[in-house]
């Protein structure tokens, strides 16, 4: 919606959620649940915790960069007499727990389950994809998530479990921090699981672990690391040995 929000856009946003009444069912039970731990609501209001989470989950779900008079003007489609000033009071300390015990309560829910192409998969106990996205915060919260150079940025590492379709894992950290260091495909190590990852996660260590821990992973070769052939000893050119083989695919075993 734009600066003056026309009913039909609000309503457009609040009938796509509409579709989905699982999930506006599960966000009412946990902000009330949560209320009850971070007592962001201690009576009946106008706004209380369903209210407030379901209005910035539909205003900046259709406008990122909403402002409070935009969702305001969304709570009164909603049937909200609420003021922007009332929304900035309970933008607090409470207000961060409520998000954050709701996004804890949706993760433990398991709101997706694809269809597998292919039974193969199948032998696998699990299949976790990790990977990450940065968001950019104000410059005041640089203290906690510092970026790179003066700025402010977040990072949230997420772990996919594709075969029950559930975030398994999620992690906040600062933006600067690299990907190399993230534990999160070892602390979701297991026998006979797949972990999927790109380059920036390689990391021989973590590598170690998960065959430890009888865990399967796939990841691109990091081209800075030494390969030996599993028979010999004998260090191996990886760029040699593939301008000599004559076949589309091709498979080593190596150290």
């Amino acid at each position: 919606f734009e600066a003056s929000p026309t009913k039909e856009t609000i309503l457009s946003v609040i009938n796509y959620t509409s579709d989905l009444p699982k999930w506006v069912k599960v966000v009412d039970e946990l902000a009330v649940e949560a209320n009850r731990i971070c007592h962001f609501s201690q009576r009946q209001r106008n706004l209380d915790a369903a209210s407030f989470v379901k209005l910035l989950v539909w205003g900046w779900f259709a406008q990122p960069q909403a402002s409070l008079n935009q969702l305001a003007a969304l709570g009164s489609h909603l049937h909200q007499l609420i003021t922007p000033q009332a929304i900035d009071e309970r933008l607090n300390s409470r207000a961060i727990m409520l998000l954050m015990q709701v996004l804890e309560g949706v993760l433990h829910r398991q709101l997706l389950v694809p269809s597998l192409p292919s039974k193969r998969l199948r032998q696998f106990n699990g299949i976790y994809i990790t990977d990450s996205t940065q968001l950019s915060l104000p410059s005041a919260l640089n203290f906690l998530f510092a970026g790179q150079g003066s700025g402010s940025q977040v990072k949230v590492q997420l772990c996919l479990e594709y075969l029950s379709g559930s975030v398994s894992g999620l992690e906040l950290e600062a933006g600067r921090t690299p990907d190399q260091k993230c534990l999160l495909p070892v602390k979701q190590g297991q026998a006979g699981s797949l972990h999927l990852f790109d380059l920036g996660y390689f990391k021989q260590d973590h590598l170690a672990m998960l065959r430890q821990q009888g865990a399967f992973y796939v990841t691109r070769y990091q081209s800075q690391t030494a390969i030996y052939s599993d028979q010999t000893g004998e260090p191996i050119d990886v760029l040699t040995w593939l301008r000599a083989t004559r076949t589309q695919d091709t498979e080593m075993n190596v150290t």
